[in-house]
């Protein structure tokens, strides 16, 4: 038995605090219509205003494309 065939493209997309912007940004990923197979990594900082669950939803609606990687601490927005 064998999964899904293996991405040819990573879409990468950063998000810290970008809680107005990330669902337009996702669902822009995610509609796309190709003849490949995809994936879009979004790598959230730690978010504080709710940009975290806007991911999780789209995890969970598209398990097979979108791979969030979640910073406990935020490492990289900062200054």
């Amino acid at each position: 038995m064998s999964g899904p065939p293996a991405p040819k493209v990573s879409i990468l997309c950063t998000a810290y605090n970008h809680g107005a912007y990330i669902r337009a940004a996702l669902e822009g990923f995610v509609s796309q219509v190709t003849d490949f197979p995809f994936e879009v990594v979004v790598h959230d900082d730690a978010s504080t205003d709710g940009t975290a669950d806007i991911i999780r939803e789209y995890e969970q609606l598209y398990p097979q494309i979108v791979r969030p990687i979640y910073q406990t601490e935020n490492q990289y927005s900062r200054n």
